[in-house]
């Protein structure tokens, strides 16, 4: 995978690049009147998706339209191209395509329209070069909701992870069920698809969380403070889960003798009491977190929790390591300290302040009293590993180069060293940078989160 681009990103057509739907609504209610029928908003939403062919056999099934199915398609073929012939973009797609091309970042386009209708509106609209691949229902045997179209895309764009854009439930399934990671474009008066993992309402809100999407991170909130409250000890996992996790931690430890079973808290639930975050969690067997990580078709629960500190010195500088021969992201760079969230002796507030400065004196040689602050930023989860990391940004008396070999200690990072905000997000489009440690570097920078409410 090493070679392959880190995520290439997937736009269905209607209602997503161009603002067809209101449009393809009209050439519907148009055909029904044609057949003597009556056309709603509901029949129309859930026809968004197969193609032409399959509408007309659902109309034709649902309300006895008789005549030619050969006419009954022609006629109805018309009429969306008819509807296409006048089609704009979507607002903000423009400038959003224009950045992710400026970022070299591959793009596909998977329609279940003809293959004609697709590049002819692409191309007419400006938009057909951006997309290295175009996919259309004419290149597959199934339509959405069935995966099929999004199989062929990640045959034909390889990536280590596709991000797909679209707006309809059909289209969402179909992606998911290809293992794609999927948003929602949400069009006005659309309700939210509760399989998307993300939905938006605009391509400028797209356009906000891009950084995310491209790097695997998600901010779930900010906050003031948080707190950490123990919700018990975790449910007893079944006999054939349990075997299936021993297994895996005999193989684990077999590669890396130095690991050791503790507890490790897992998320419950996420409270918002104004400007705080109460996060309720149990207490897993680390075995028990890591199978879960390496494995996610074991189906265990827990989203573990950690920590990661972004440490500034007077010059706004900071602490960046390459991590070492590690559990998770080997030789990628990472905001230091960071680790694991074991359960606190005394929970409360301070507990994961207190664990990240453990983690700082574990990490380097920097001495406590050289910290000056340190502020609760915020959650961001790691969409690749699925750990949500309690973020903080760690501010210190003086100059990081007058700290020297303070800075690394331990098999941990095999170097560290100081870099500017600008430099490190540059440094994300060099290589690879640890996904929690971007997330935190947006919360640093006060950009507020999609979701401001309260994650359960």
């Amino acid at each position: 995978m090493s070679g392959l681009p880190r995520v290439a990103i997937v736009f269905d057509m209607d209602g997503v690049l161009v603002d067809s739907v209101p449009a393809l609504y009209e050439a519907y209610v148009r055909f029904m009147r044609q057949q003597r029928r009556v056309g709603t908003r509901a029949g129309f939403a859930a026809l968004n998706g197969p193609r032409v062919e399959e509408i007309v056999a659902i109309l034709a099934r649902r309300h006895g339209l008789s005549g030619d199915r050969a006419r009954l398609v022609e006629l109805y073929r018309n009429e969306i191209d008819r509807a296409h012939a006048a089609v704009e973009p979507v607002p903000g797609v423009r400038e959003l395509i224009d950045g992710l091309r400026r970022r070299g970042i591959p793009l596909a386009v998977a329609s279940s329209a003809p293959a004609e209708r697709v590049r002819a509106t692409l191309a007419r609209l400006g938009l057909l070069d951006a997309f290295g691949l175009v996919l259309s229902g004419d290149e597959v045997a199934r339509a959405k909701p069935h995966p099929e179209i999004y199989e062929r895309v990640r045959e034909r764009l390889p990536a280590a992870r596709h991000v797909v854009v679209e707006d309809a439930p059909n289209g969402i399934r179909a992606a998911i069920d290809a293992g794609l990671y999927t948003v929602q474009l949400r069009g006005a008066g659309d309700a939210a698809c509760a399989d998307a993992a993300r939905v938006v309402d605009s391509m400028p809100a797209l356009a906000r969380i891009l950084p995310g999407l491209l790097h695997g991170y998600r901010i779930e909130a900010r906050a003031d403070s948080i707190e950490i409250l123990l919700a018990g000890e975790a449910p007893p996992l079944p006999a054939s889960m349990r075997r299936a996790v021993d297994a895996l931690w005999a193989r684990e430890c077999a590669a890396r003798p130095e690991l050791r079973d503790g507890s490790v808290l897992g998320h419950a639930r996420t409270l918002r009491v104004g400007r705080t975050l109460r996060i309720e969690a149990r207490a897993w067997p680390y075995r028990v977190v890591l199978a879960a990580l390496r494995d996610p078709a074991l189906g265990i629960a827990p989203a573990p929790l950690g920590v990661s500190g972004a440490v500034r010195d007077v010059r706004g500088r900071l602490l960046v390591g390459r991590r070492g021969a590690v559990t998770e992201y080997p030789g990628w760079l990472e905001l230091v300290p960071s680790g694991g969230l074991p359960a606190p002796e005394r929970p409360g507030p301070d507990a994961p302040l207190e664990q990240l400065l453990a983690e700082l004196a574990g990490e380097t040689r920097i001495p406590r009293e050289a910290v000056n602050s340190v502020v609760p930023l915020g959650l961001v989860r790691d969409e690749l590993s699925q750990v949500l990391d309690v973020g903080a940004a760690i501010s210190l008396h003086s100059d990081g180069d007058g700290l020297g070999d303070a800075l690394a200690r331990g098999d941990e990072y095999t170097e560290t060293f100081w870099l500017g905000p600008d430099e490190l997000e540059d440094a994300a489009g060099a290589g690879p940078v640890v996904p929690a440690s971007l997330g935190l570097l947006e919360l640093l920078r006060g950009a507020k989160p999609d979701d401001p409410g309260a994650r359960a």
